[in-house]
């Protein structure tokens, strides 16, 4: 689980939890909890990995392909 905290077409920041780890590829779900617009998958490789403030970690990461 995580936080968007900036999204663009081709990358994704966001904070989460769990420590992922730089070169991997997770599957995200988009969800912006709107009616006009549909959750939608996407595969993101992780490029960078940072401890937030708050004892979470923040991520960014490339999308490289939509599902």
């Amino acid at each position: 689980r995580g936080r968007c905290k900036n999204l663009s077409h081709s990358g994704i920041q966001f904070i989460t939890e769990n420590a992922l780890s730089e070169g991997k590829s997770v599957e995200v779900t988009i969800d912006t909890r709107s009616s006009k617009f549909k959750p939608m998958k996407a595969r993101v490789d992780i490029i960078r990995v940072e401890p937030s403030e708050d004892n979470n970690y923040k991520a960014a990461g490339i999308i490289v392909e939509y599902k």
